[in-house]
C-alpha cells in the first residue's frame, strides 16, 4: 500500500501536494478576517473570503446565508442584504461546482 504524503501549507498559505483536502490549492481562511467588525473597504473581501470558506466546509446556500448575516450585523456599516445575497449567490454558483464535483445541487 502506498503511503499518502501529507499536505503542508507553505509560506503563502497554499497547500502543496495532490490529496482530496478541502484547502488543496487554496489559501487558507484567515478568521482575523471577521472576528471583529469590518471597516468599510474590506467588508466585500472578508465576506468573499469567508463565504469561500463555508462553501469549502459543505455549507449550503441558506445556512452559508445565515452565519454571513450575523457575521455582517457587526460591521461599521453593514453590507446591505442585496450585496449579502449575491455575493453569496455568485461565490456559490462560480465555487461550489469547482470545490465539490459530483456533490448533489441545492
Amino acid at each position: 500500500m502506498k503511503k499518502r504524503a501529507i499536505n503542508k501549507p507553505d509560506v503563502t498559505g497554499k497547500i502543496q501536494g495532490g490529496g482530496s483536502g478541502s484547502h488543496v490549492g487554496h489559501p487558507r481562511f484567515d478568521f482575523d478576517l471577521i472576528k471583529d467588525d469590518v471597516d468599510e473597504g474590506r467588508r466585500h473581501t472578508a465576506l468573499v473570503g469567508y463565504t469561500g470558506h463555508l462553501i469549502r466546509r459543505g455549507l449550503s446556500k441558506e445556512e452559508i446565508m445565515v452565519l454571513v448575516t450575523g457575521w455582517n450585523t457587526k460591521n461599521r456599516p453593514p453590507l446591505s442584504k442585496a450585496e449579502l445575497e449575491t455575493t453569496v449567490e455568485y461565490c456559490y454558483s462560480r465555487y461550489r461546482k469547482e470545490e465539490a464535483p459530483g456533490a448533489l445541487p441545492n
